[in-house]
């Protein structure tokens, strides 16, 4: 993507917020729970930048990193009742949150180089599918993952990342960050700096939510029936085996692709 282009396309104030406000089939933005929510996690918050904060900070932490066995296959208030989620399911819960709360969001996708995983899963193709953020404040489009780890897993992940001597891993980028201020980008995967080659190999654009990106055509991950429902889900098992001790402060659980990074 054109780094003058693009900056221009987030400078420049829009008029029409109504499809970054509008609910889409899996941004149940109108759900009982995506309302309460919302009012109770910024209930004293004084304008928009600090609502999307509390937001932010309720995605990181009350929805702990890590994977259903239906993996993506949730709405917003799914993700809201299961309590655990990744990148394309606390991206739309994210993202729900705001839109609720009457800040403009969208999702977009990209294709992250699957070492970031390192020490959790390790997906069979060089690159996965990943969803970021983008919110609207004070006239410019903020990008943003940094609600993806929760901390303390965070901390850990950074802390093993840092010992192994690589760039990504165990979830994490090295120049990652998990809090967010609401006036610069904040990334803890994705953050396509440079510092490591192929992080990102295509750029997907905004789609409306992950229903949609999976229409589009483009997204990896398959949707037959063998794979969702036996590849994956052994996967995601031992990989939520491996975060769960990671979170501990434990060494990782050996086993299937835990070494494949």
């Amino acid at each position: 993507m054109n780094g003058n282009t693009d900056r221009a396309r987030n400078a420049k104030p829009m008029t029409d917020m109504s499809p970054y406000l509008a609910p889409t089939a899996a941004l149940d933005i109108e759900a009982p729970a995506i309302v309460e929510t919302v009012g109770r996690i910024t209930a004293g918050a004084a304008d928009d930048v600090e609502r999307a904060i509390c937001i932010h900070d309720f995605v990181r932490d009350s929805i702990p990193f890590g994977w259903v066995p239906h993996f993506d296959a949730e709405t917003a208030s799914q993700t809201l009742a299961s309590r655990i989620g990744f990148c394309n399911t606390k991206t739309p819960l994210f993202v729900a949150l705001l839109r609720a709360a009457k800040i403009p969001a969208r999702i977009h996708f990209v294709g992250i180089n699957k070492h970031i995983l390192g020490g959790m899963i390790d997906p069979i193709d060089e690159f996965v599918d990943h969803s970021y953020a983008e919110v609207y404040l004070n006239g410019t489009w903020l990008k943003l993952d940094s609600f993806i780890m929760d901390g303390p897993l965070f901390s850990v992940a950074m802390e093993r990342l840092r010992a192994s001597g690589r760039t990504i891993g165990f979830g994490v980028h090295i120049n990652g960050k998990s809090t967010w201020d609401g006036k610069s980008d904040a990334f803890s995967q994705f953050l396509n700096d440079g510092t490591y080659e192929n992080l990102t190999d295509v750029d997907f654009g905004i789609h409306e939510d992950v229903p949609a990106f999976y229409a589009s055509g483009r997204a990896r991950t398959p949707r037959n029936f063998v794979f969702r429902n036996v590849i994956l889900r052994t996967l995601l098992h031992f990989g939520n085996r491996r975060v769960r001790a990671l979170r501990d402060g434990a060494r990782a659980i050996a086993g299937p692709s835990a070494s494949g990074y």
